[in-house]
């Protein structure tokens, strides 16, 4: 999870934010084990990047992981987060041997609106070959939320060019 708590996510995105990740710790800790062997990996960004997650390599098994509210507050360093979910999307460092070959899930939320170099952040990390073969999903949170900053972010790159992906941001209030 890569998620937005910067001061204009005040109010009900980050009440949705924090309602949409309570429901699905305790969703995905149902289906931990039964299907699928989950572990979760979050980044908190606003005018810093913080690993909400501690375990090994900042990845924890889904039952020993428990949600704690955010607050929204700072600015909106997007670019930032992207370069440090590059950083963190190898061998190195989350995509250790522990996780083998699985494919990541990646989920954005936030109301789009970086205040910084986010494109440069996108273009380093399009070219990271888990994030080219992870499932991406980005969740627009609130009336006013940028969905095309969240489909460029979301999307798949061709030929060098990042081709947004509007089918894979969902756009709500109420998650």
């Amino acid at each position: 999870y890569v998620l937005d708590t910067s001061g204009s996510m005040s109010g009900a995105p980050i009440g949705a934010l924090n309602d949409a990740m309570r429901s699905t710790v305790e969703e995905l800790r149902k289906k931990d084990g039964e299907k699928a062997d989950l572990r979760i990996a979050v980044l908190e960004y606003n005018s810093k990047n913080r690993w909400v997650t501690q375990g090994n390599n900042g990845v924890e098994n889904l039952q020993d992981f428990f949600w704690t509210d955010l607050q929204a507050t700072g600015l909106t360093y997007l670019g930032g987060a992207l370069k440090e979910l590059n950083t963190s999307l190898s061998r190195n460092e989350k995509m250790k041997a522990e996780t083998g070959n699985k494919v990541p899930v990646v989920i954005f939320m936030s109301d789009g609106y970086p205040n910084d170099d986010w494109q440069e952040g996108l273009q380093v990390l399009s070219e990271n070959k888990w994030y080219r073969t992870a499932i991406k999903i980005a969740f627009a949170l609130g009336d006013q939320a940028d969905t095309d900053v969240l489909a460029k972010v979301v999307g798949v790159t061709k030929q060098g060019q990042i081709v947004p992906n509007y089918e894979a941001v969902i756009k709500t209030n109420d998650l």
